[in-house]
């Protein structure tokens, strides 16, 4: 049988689309759910809500990535997730530098990626997350054509993850001082010291 967590979905709010399942909403479990593991959740009143990553060190007891409680959770499951981001962002435009991937937003909970010119900035923020890194940076390489990765997760959230702060090369290292454009204007971006990922390319509109 497969690991099972029964929660109290209090007014429905995982059913709804809220990805986070918070630990005073856990019920009783199923099975032996590992930590950073899959585990299918169900609603004690209702029935199936899908498949969340598991963690027993944080408050956010679990994330949901989908409503299937049968889809395989694998590499070819990430990569589907990110073409479909990236498709999304194409379509929006403005694609030299720009975020690929909104976590929660985008159905990676826990996952954020910007990309620079020719870089891409990596952050895993959740333990289930952080399991995928290599299969996610073999995704974005396939999907985006970016050769040079840089990992940002030197951020004081994950320890509550039970994740230690750490950044770095995930490729052959490159100079990590860039020039990007945004709205005509000319940018300094240092994907290694620069606050977050170097730069808030989510906030160009806001620019």
């Amino acid at each position: 049988m497969r690991d099972r967590l029964y929660i109290d979905d209090t007014r429905s709010r995982i059913r709804q689309g809220h990805p986070w399942v918070y630990d005073n909403q856990v019920l009783r479990f199923e099975g032996r759910p590992q930590a950073g593991g899959i585990v299918q959740v169900f609603d004690v009143k209702r029935g199936p809500l899908g498949q969340a990553y598991f963690n027993p060190k944080s408050k956010i007891r679990a994330r949901m990535i989908t409503k299937d409680l049968d889809e395989p959770i694998d590499a070819a499951f990430f990569k589907r997730k990110i073409e479909a981001a990236w498709s999304y962002r194409r379509r929006m435009g403005n694609t030299e530098s720009c975020r690929v991937v909104f976590g929660e937003a985008d159905g990676l909970p826990g996952l954020v990626v910007d990309k620079f010119n020719d870089v891409i900035a990596i952050q895993t923020l959740s333990l289930g997350m952080d399991r995928w890194k290599k299969e996610l940076v073999e995704a974005l390489r396939a999907v985006t054509g970016v050769e040079k990765f840089y990992e940002r997760n030197d951020v004081p959230i994950r320890e509550k993850e039970g994740l230690r702060q750490l950044k770095g090369f995930l490729s052959e290292p490159f100079d990590t001082n860039l020039t990007i454009e945004e709205n005509g204007l000319k940018l300094a971006v240092d994907v290694a010291e620069g606050q977050k990922t170097g730069h808030f390319l989510d906030q160009r509109l806001n620019h």
